[in-house]
């Protein structure tokens, strides 16, 4: 049978009660949904369901190999390499070896006579006549009196 409050004080006494009942039941619901959603304590809480869902995403992420195109681009190397081995190649002949050998010759000396001119004009010697002043102290030593200890 339900009891009537009719007595205010009562009804006071038991509304902060009921009150004090729905703010930790909401506590305790707050806390419960703070945990579900927190991927560190769901890991920590359940770590093989955890690695197992790990796998199965990473497999269902990672693309499958297609064996078609492999095989098909096997197939098409394996033709070209039959029909460079079915055509045979016409030798040079000693004038043709001969300038080509003269020609990379040439051309080698012409580019290392190049990089030498490059590097000539940016050396510290020819760029006042004075290569020791690049490298001297800041007190005026050069290189040779450093080891010596010798001021200017």
């Amino acid at each position: 049978m339900p009891t009537h409050l009719n007595d205010p004080g009562q009804l006071q006494e038991k509304m902060s009660e009921l009150r004090g009942q729905i703010s930790k039941e909401s506590e305790r619901v707050a806390e419960q949904t703070r945990k579900a959603l927190d991927w560190k304590y769901q890991v920590a809480a359940h770590p093989i369901a955890a690695t197992a869902i790990a796998a199965a995403v990473g497999y269902w992420l990672i693309p499958k190999k297609r064996s078609s195109v492999v095989e098909k681009s096997l197939e098409e190397m394996r033709a070209l390499v039959e029909q460079q081995t079915a055509t045979p190649k016409a030798a040079l002949g000693l004038g043709q070896t001969l300038a080509m050998t003269v020609g990379s010759m040439l051309l080698r000396s012409v580019a290392n006579g190049a990089l030498n001119r490059v590097m000539a004009a940016w050396s510290p010697a020819t760029a006042g006549g004075h290569a020791a002043s690049a490298v001297t102290g800041t007190n005026g030593q050069s290189p040779s009196d450093w080891s010596n200890g010798h001021e200017s």
